[in-house]
């Protein structure tokens, strides 16, 4: 609570109202019981003084910030975990923890392409007639060899 405690000083807030945003916010635990922990005998009329609520508002932002976890975050905690498991020599583990990491980058499964052509057959056979694959694919944004092409033809209701 000493580093949260640093926080209420700007609110001018004494002990007990500390106590009781603490138990509240941090702690999660009810107006009532929380009161009673800290001590207070109305802890919900305490909860509407200006400064304490400028002080629970300011404390739940912070919290909000602290639990905040990105992508990054993420996968270098799951990185963490692979070294412990290279230091226990379980390589199970580490596929695991890489596969998991392939999963959030989303490199873990080839890229569909889907290329929409309209108009009649005929004038997308005379537009496409003798263009190599490759050229389709980077008409359709593509870049690099062509592994494989499925080919669909849609019927569209008009």
């Amino acid at each position: 609570m000493t580093d949260l405690a640093t926080r209420y000083d700007d609110y001018g807030l004494d002990e007990q109202e500390q106590q009781l945003l603490y138990n509240v916010e941090v702690l999660g635990l009810s107006v009532k019981r929380a009161g009673a922990m800290a001590g207070v005998a109305d802890p919900h009329a305490m909860l509407q003084r200006g400064n304490v609520m400028v002080a629970r508002e300011k404390l739940r932002g912070a919290l909000r910030e602290r639990l905040q976890i990105t992508r990054e975050d993420v996968v270098n905690g799951i990185k963490t975990a692979i070294d412990q498991a290279v230091i226990l020599a379980d390589p199970m583990a580490q596929i695991a923890g890489w596969r998991e990491i392939a999963k959030i980058l989303g490199i873990d499964k080839t890229p569909n392409v889907n290329v929409h052509i309209q108009g009649t057959l005929e004038q997308v056979q005379k537009q496409l007639q003798g263009l190599p694959l490759e050229q389709l694919m980077k008409e359709a944004g593509q870049i690099g060899n062509v592994v494989d092409v499925d080919f669909y033809r849609v019927q569209h209701e008009e």
